[in-house]
């Protein structure tokens, strides 16, 4: 799937030494890449936090939150759509409204300057990458905060590796039989109900 989806899905099976056994684990990582996709320049999504800045200017330094609908809100520029988008483009669309717009800042004696704002002159970080969910076979599945070029690997390591208790062997033989004998037992204990409530 495209980065710029709200949330990328990355199943691995690891299969282990004998057929019957496997591990099956999930991760759901928004902007979590593969390998080959990891070297490319981190999109930007839903759930980041931005954060913009103009040399010299620190009245205009702001932090905002991407909107589900992929936007970001600041001072002098308004709405932005910029989820999907790597930094560098976000930062030239910000100049280039920005460079188009008058800023009259107040020095310490009161006085009112005009400062004209150069495009190389804005800066954008992303100061909150929104977090990754680890699920399936491992001791703490759950919400984890998401670090750029993370590996699946490293992920399972910080959801404390897999669990073993959790892994199950997928048998369809023995697990038929044991429905087949659950079923069984369900059906006696249903007609000895039946005859109590018909006495």
């Amino acid at each position: 799937m495209p980065n710029s989806t709200l949330r990328n899905w990355l199943h691995v099976d690891v299969f282990g030494s004998s057929p019957g056994r496997w591990i099956k684990w999930s991760l759901v990582a928004a902007g979590l890449a593969t390998s080959t996709q990891a070297k490319a320049e981190y999109r930007v999504n839903v759930g980041d936090v931005l954060e913009v800045a103009v040399a010299g200017v620190p009245e205009l330094r702001h932090r905002a939150p991407v909107q589900i609908d992929g936007s970001i809100s600041l001072p002098l520029v308004g709405m932005l759509p910029v989820a999907g988008l790597p930094l560098s483009q976000i930062r030239t669309k910000v100049g280039e409204v920005l460079t188009s717009k008058i800023f009259r800042q107040r020095t310490s004696e009161g006085r009112e300057v005009v400062v004209v704002i150069d495009a190389n002159e804005v800066t954008t970080i992303v100061a909150e990458y929104r977090p990754i969910y680890v699920n399936g076979d491992v001791s703490k599945p759950g919400e984890y905060p998401y670090r750029p070029a993370t590996t699946a690997r490293q992920l399972v390591a910080m959801a404390g590796g897999y669990d073993i208790r959790r892994i199950r062997m997928n048998n369809p033989y023995l697990e038929s039989a044991d429905l087949r004998s659950e079923y069984g037992s369900l059906w006696t204990e249903f007609a000895k109900n039946r005859r109590a409530v018909a006495h």
